[in-house]
């Protein structure tokens, strides 16, 4: 445990020292906290994601996110996965919103359907922290560290997205 807070560190100092530069998403959706050994990580472009995943399960190099074509509607979020990708699995492709205390989330429809708890699913990261925090080593940095956000204003509460808002 102290060893993977060293880790966690090191990434952070690693990312503001080298000034690399994050990807120019619109939105970064991320597994709230997830203290399992699984990440998610969804960024979205104009019309593009970069989908990110690492699990103990499995054998992806989370540092190559998977790119491809999604849509977004008034339920959710899907992801078309590219044929070239076809034999590599994903979490999920498709995420519902769920609101929360006013937050919007995205949850899989997996574990919406199994009736699974909030521990998985996906909040809305702020930008400038990602941006500042983005670390190509380790773009799960925030995931684990939510507290890195709170220097920056709450991003969470609202997207061009929101179903029926």
């Amino acid at each position: 445990c102290e060893e993977q807070k060293a880790h966690k560190g090191s990434a952070s100092l690693r990312a503001e020292s080298a000034k690399v530069t994050a990807p120019d998403y619109k939105e970064v959706w991320m597994m709230q906290g997830w203290g399992g050994y699984m990440g998610v990580m969804i960024g979205l472009k104009e019309k593009e994601y970069d989908y990110y995943f690492y699990s103990d399960v499995g054998s992806h190099d989370y540092k190559k996110p998977i790119t491809g074509r999604y849509t977004i509607n008034d339920k959710g979020l899907y992801l078309k996965m590219p044929h070239e990708h076809s034999d590599v699995d994903m979490y999920d492709k498709e995420w519902r919103y769920v609101k929360d205390g006013g937050v919007i989330f995205l949850t899989s429809a997996i574990d919406l359907e199994a009736g699974r708890g909030s521990d998985r699913w996906l909040r809305k990261v702020s930008l400038s922290a990602f941006k500042k925090y983005y670390d190509p080593d380790n773009p799960f940095l925030l995931q684990m560290n939510p507290h890195l956000e709170l220097e920056f204003p709450d991003q969470s509460k609202k997207t061009e997205s929101d179903p029926g808002e």
